[in-house]
């Protein structure tokens, strides 16, 4: 049998052990987390037709390469930078929270990016 002593001295070891992995965890996480922010880039672009483009990068790899504003009639270029920044973002955040980043017309109008209907 082990002594009272020798039962308190395992016991704390125990505990400390189990605190040292909780905190090599969770510091694993926010590591991660900070990981996952930096993979995605978006890029705008100024196209010599006068309109906006842009183009989102996963680690350094071209993912997605937007020359017209998605789910409208014909091939519309945004008219400003930040309407193109607006929509990559957007589908960055989808991206990110694992859904389709398929922008949809209510999307555009609800970040009130300008286009012709």
């Amino acid at each position: 049998m082990l002594s009272q002593a020798k039962y308190i001295v395992i016991s704390i070891c125990m505990v400390l052990l189990i605190i040292f992995l909780g905190f090599f965890m969770v510091e694993n996480d926010a590591t991660d987390v900070k990981k996952n922010d930096a993979i995605y880039e978006l890029v705008s672009a100024k196209e010599d037709s006068g309109g906006w483009s842009y183009k989102i990068f996963y680690r350094r790899q071209l993912l997605i390469k937007q020359e017209y504003i998605p789910a409208v009639r014909g091939k519309q270029l945004f008219s400003s930078k930040k309407d193109a920044e607006k929509v990559g973002k957007l589908v960055i955040d989808k991206l990110k929270s694992n859904r389709s980043p398929t922008i949809t017309i209510v999307d555009l109008q609800n970040y009130r990016v300008k286009f012709e209907e």
